[in-house]
């Protein structure tokens, strides 16, 4: 995602002051922190700084209403497509999620969302110490 040309940003802050001269001061604000997060939310979680990585982390304050929501009021289901000669058709067949493989899937929801992810040099990596650890204890 490339920054927004200043130029534009310009034109729409002197459209909304013009209109409502009292908040223009804080929407200008508003859209500077907003764009300036939105382009750092390319980044990967591991890569962000602290308190980007707090304005990320609001999101797992979500996980338990939505496991509440799914567990008692509403159902999650996961309907199960079929792939018929490359095209995905719709079916009725659907799974309900309950209990921790639902709490796993918001959690991974989640984590999606913040862009958490490791790469293949890293995980090579922590397997490697692991079964350099693992040879050392026996």
């Amino acid at each position: 995602m490339k920054f927004p040309d200043k130029n534009i940003i310009d034109e729409e802050l002197n459209k909304f002051k013009k209109q409502r001269p009292i908040y223009s001061r804080f929407v200008s604000l508003k859209i500077k922190l907003t764009l300036y997060f939105d382009n750092l939310c390319n980044k990967r979680y591991q890569e962000c700084n602290p308190l980007h990585k707090l304005f990320r982390m609001r999101w797992y304050l979500l996980v338990p209403f939505k496991f509440f929501y799914y567990t008692y009021i509403k159902e999650f289901k996961v309907y199960m497509d079929e792939v018929i000669d490359g095209q995905y058709t719709h079916t009725d067949k659907f799974e309900v999620y309950k209990g921790k493989n639902l709490w796993r899937l918001l959690v991974g929801d989640i984590q999606g969302k913040l862009n958490f992810y490791w790469t293949m040099d890293e995980v090579n990596g922590m397997i490697k110490d692991k079964v350099k650890n693992h040879d050392r204890k026996n």
